[in-house]
């Protein structure tokens, strides 16, 4: 019974270091997971840009809206530029 007893105090007593050790763990991958979202939203606004701006596609939806895709570009850039500065700011 006593041998139960110094366990479960020993388990209260490391459970506070667990949940911080989660809580940095969970932290970590929800940064992960943001710079990923980050990126794959940043390349498929370029890829938007490229096709607006070429001829790679004659029949592409965005070829009479080419200067709204490129100032939109520009402002997709600045948006996620600030997201990801706070994102890399959190993690040091």
């Amino acid at each position: 019974m006593k041998q139960d007893l110094y366990a479960a105090d020993n388990y209260v007593q490391l459970l506070p270091f667990q949940v911080e050790l989660n809580k940095q763990l969970t932290n970590s991958i929800l940064k992960k997971i943001t710079l990923i979202i980050i990126a794959v939203l940043w390349i498929s606004s370029l890829l938007i840009l490229i096709i607006s701006l070429t001829n790679l596609y004659p029949e592409n939806v965005f070829k009479d809206y080419r200067s709204i895709v490129g100032i939109s570009f520009i402002a997709i850039t600045g948006f996620l530029k600030t997201v990801y500065n706070t994102v890399i700011k959190e993690n040091k």
